[in-house]
């Protein structure tokens, strides 16, 4: 489980109980691709925040999955699909 912690939101600025947002979200990348990646970009978002922006990050996902020119772009088209 994620350690939380009380602070401010870097998204909405409320003091709330704060977790770990990925930005970009680790699902833009293939699972075989996240395993190579040392450190992700985080920042300290409050819950509603970082689960409210799912939406958001699907539709990310499905624009850049569409135009993407990656050496994994056929598997994020993949994953595109089920969004």
């Amino acid at each position: 489980m994620a350690k939380s912690y009380e602070g401010i939101c870097q998204l909405c600025g409320k003091w709330e109980i704060l977790t770990v947002d990925h930005i970009p979200q680790k699902s833009l990348y293939p699972k075989t691709y996240r395993s190579t990646i040392t450190k992700f970009n985080t920042i300290k978002a409050c819950s509603d925040c970082n689960n409210g922006a799912s939406e958001d990050d699907e539709l990310f996902k499905i624009i850049v999955g569409n135009i993407a020119h990656t050496s994994w772009n056929g598997k994020l088209w993949e994953s595109t699909q089920s969004s």
